[in-house]
């Protein structure tokens, strides 16, 4: 029997749908246990969030995780204690693999080495979010917002000088090193001089979403926590760049804006809700959101920065629904194909157009979304990365796997 120890250092329960780490762990502790992989989750969850958590960590007790597997979850406090933690755990779970969602959960594992296969995944350098989000509030964000940047700009070195100083070092620790993000696995692989692997954010695969779109017209949906700098200048760029083109569509009811998602919308961004037919409905189930799928025209995501992998690009990809997306979008998700398995655009007035096109176009909606599909069956399911993570296992230096 093999095993295998997911571990999170900033931990979200495994979830159908609540952030793509959530939405990832729970479809990779499905696809290894379905192959007969003994399965467990191991969350460190952050000191300021301990309180505010413990509802969920209780409710794990009967959520489909716990149902997987073993879970368990500790305060974070500091590498050296988690890992006194961890190698407890591990010492009792006896893991194969121990699967580590980002450099700080690689770093607990090192620390507690044992005879078991670290395998590390990450996105960006720490920085580059910060640097983003700074440069998205200079060019769009009232005088409040632009003062919040020279404020926060040693924040921004601290993050540059960790990507560094503990980063790195924890990463090259690591047994195997999969890079969720295109553009930023080649900086990782240039500055860690060793090989590395990408793969695109793996889901589950799941049964057909009947769909049931309005020809009389059409509804799009926004979807992320607006408090997250990928939701944020993606919000930004819709309000500024891509709503001036389309708000006379909204005025006529030719047009809907559905925004899901929890947090709260900037000040500066707040005249948003008095636009006709723009509507903010918070955070929403996972069969609330299916059910906007069904019969949302596509989902958007204006995001404009370069950075990570958009989850819901993928979820979108196995429900059939077509998406609208930023080019920006293509440096994490290099298998984007603009009117192969999505649509593309780079300008706010490009982005309208395409959002008018499918539309009055939707065949051309069944066409890309059918493609994406494909795709996502074929290449990007938690499945076929199971068997991804299984052999780079195999072939990593040390062989512990039975």
């Amino acid at each position: 029997m093999n095993n295998i120890l997911f571990l999170s250092s900033n931990a979200t329960t495994p979830q159908a749908s609540v952030s793509g780490t959530a939405m990832i762990s729970l479809a990779l502790m499905k696809s290894f246990a379905a192959a007969g992989w003994t399965v467990g989750f191991c969350g460190f969850v952050k000191s300021d969030k301990w309180q505010a958590e413990n509802a969920t960590i209780v409710g794990a007790e009967t959520s489909v995780a716990r149902q997987l597997g073993q879970v368990w979850y500790a305060k974070r406090t500091s590498s050296e204690e988690n890992a006194r933690e961890f190698r407890k755990i591990a010492d009792k779970f006896k893991p194969d693999i121990v699967y580590c969602f980002g450099y700080e959960s690689a770093n607990i594992a090192n620390r507690a080495r044992g005879d078991y296969k670290i395998v590390a995944t990450f996105y960006d350098p720490p920085y580059v979010s910060s640097l983003y989000k700074r440069w998205t509030e200079l060019r769009y964000g009232d005088i409040k917002a632009k003062l919040n940047v020279l404020r926060r700009m040693l924040d921004t070195y601290r993050r540059w000088r960790l990507h560094f100083t503990a980063e790195l070092p924890a990463l090259r620790a690591a047994d195997v090193l999969i890079s969720h993000s295109y553009k930023h696995g080649l900086l990782y692989q240039s500055r860690l001089k060793r090989p590395l692997l990408y793969f695109p954010n793996p889901l589950e695969e799941m049964p057909e979403l009947t769909r049931h779109v309005n020809r009389g017209s059409s509804t799009f949906l926004l979807a992320g926590s607006l408090a997250s700098t990928v939701s944020l200048t993606g919000m930004y760029f819709f309000a500024h760049e891509v709503l001036p083109n389309i708000v006379d569509d909204l005025r006529a009811g030719r047009m809907h804006i559905h925004v899901v998602g929890g947090g709260k919308l900037s000040q500066d961004l707040v005249f948003m809700k008095s636009v006709p037919n723009i509507k903010f409905l918070g955070f929403v189930s996972h069969d609330d959101l299916l059910k906007k799928y069904a019969h949302a025209t596509a989902l958007l995501i204006p995001t404009p920065i370069r950075l990570g992998f958009r989850t819901r690009i993928m979820d979108c990809f196995r429900y059939r629904l077509p998406t609208i997306v930023h080019t920006a979008n293509q440096a994490g998700f290099k298998e984007l194909e603009h009117r192969a398995n999505t649509l593309m655009a780079t300008t706010g007035t490009a982005f309208a157009a395409a959002m008018r096109e499918l539309m009055s176009d939707q065949a051309l909606g069944e066409k890309i979304s059918e493609k994406a599909y494909e795709q996502f069956r074929t290449r990007f399911s938690a499945e076929i990365y199971r068997d991804f993570v299984i052999k780079a296992c195999k072939q990593a230096p040390r062989e512990f796997l039975k």
